[in-house]
């Protein structure tokens, strides 16, 4: 039986830790050492998503692209609206339906826009997604969305980074696997390169294009 372990966002005004889920046959005690984040109650302004009170930049060092490229996250996307999620592909739930909300919220721009947003998503079973599939996984959401990998340390690093406990990968006896991954969609402006909008699971594509929009707009949280 398949269990999933979350540790929900807090909001109003409590220091807290950003979600992150264990999807498989049982779950491990989540991370503490991380930047703590303050969230407050609501989005403010025109903003639908959870304005985070601390920006968080984008992860340093680089990853591996599903065409075997070493990407700087933070110089290959300079200037973009960055929607950045920490998932893997056999996750039979939470990250699927994640990536579905994203291509619905991304087609859901005008055309114009749309180059001007990139979709990430790096895996946290680095062990189990290669290249190829992470490739072939993603582009059945949308072409142009970017996966990356990598070594273990390397995917937890970046995803310590930016609040996201991940743990590595355990396989249980019966086969089946115990795998940590985000709650939710970091939302970076094109102009300072750091997110101070989060949707936890369960967002709304229109939401999300919303924020997509007014960040492109020129306006900032």
């Amino acid at each position: 039986m398949r269990t999933v372990r979350t540790a929900g966002l807090l909001v109003v005004g409590v220091v807290s830790l950003l979600a992150v889920a264990g999807c498989g046959g049982g779950g491990g005690q989540a991370d503490t050492g991380l930047p703590v984040i303050v969230t407050t109650t609501q989005a403010s302004g025109p903003f639908r998503g959870t304005v985070l009170d601390q920006p968080l930049p984008k992860p340093s060092g680089t990853l591996t692209n599903t065409s075997g490229e070493q990407v700087d996250l933070a110089t290959s996307t300079a200037g973009q609206v960055v929607a950045l999620y920490v998932g893997y592909t056999h996750c039979p739930d939470v990250c699927p339906t994640t990536m579905a909300d994203l291509s619905v919220a991304v087609r859901s721009l005008p055309a114009a826009d749309r180059s001007k947003v990139s979709v990430v998503m790096i895996t946290s079973d680095p062990g189990r997604d290669t290249q190829t599939r992470m490739r072939e996984w993603l582009a059945a959401f949308d072409p142009t969305f970017v996966g990356l990998t990598g070594p273990y340390a390397d995917v937890a690093k970046a995803a310590h980074e930016v609040g996201i406990p991940i743990e590595p990968p355990v396989q249980q006896p019966d086969g089946t696997w115990v795998v940590d991954h985000g709650a939710q969609v970091l939302l970076y402006s094109p102009r300072t390169g750091t997110a101070k909008l989060v949707f936890t699971s369960g967002f709304t594509p229109a939401d999300i294009a919303h924020d997509m929009s007014t960040l492109i707009e020129g306006v900032d949280p």
